[in-house]
């Protein structure tokens, strides 16, 4: 199963082809570093899943990737077939100063070791491993 995350740009209306074929075309603009505008397509019934949302809605698509030849030509579609709201919306409300730092590439920097303090005399514990085998 194929799934995309991001804001909805827009909406397309519903189009009929024929007697028996309709779609609908929406885009989703990615939430990544780069962000991307990416095209989708509901066919059916499944066009009217789109009347609960509005552009600027945050989503989670659902979606199966559809490749074709026509003429000596090949398309990919993708083809959608459920939309929901991500997990954890309200978290992404939150203001950006609360939210986690994104993850960097690159080698992980070594972190300096923890500083244990204590005010526990040790010393004794030393006493009574004096004789453990290791």
């Amino acid at each position: 199963m194929n799934q995309l995350s991001g804001t909805i740009k827009v909406i397309g209306e519903t189009t009929q082809y024929g007697p028996t074929f309709q779609k609908r075309e929406f885009v989703v603009t990615t939430q990544d570093k780069f962000p991307q505008d990416i095209k989708l397509e509901l066919y059916q019934d499944d066009c009217g899943i789109l009347d609960d949302y509005s552009v600027g809605n945050v989503i989670t698509a659902s979606y199966n990737l559809k490749g074709n030849e026509y003429k000596g030509k090949y398309y990919v579609n993708l083809q959608a077939w459920k939309l929901e709201e991500p997990q954890g919306e309200s978290e992404s409300a939150a203001p950006a100063a609360e939210k986690p730092a994104p993850k960097k590439r690159g080698r992980p920097r070594k972190n300096p070791e923890p500083q244990i303090e204590t005010t526990e005399d040790l010393a004794e514990d030393v006493e009574e491993l004096a004789d453990a085998p290791f």
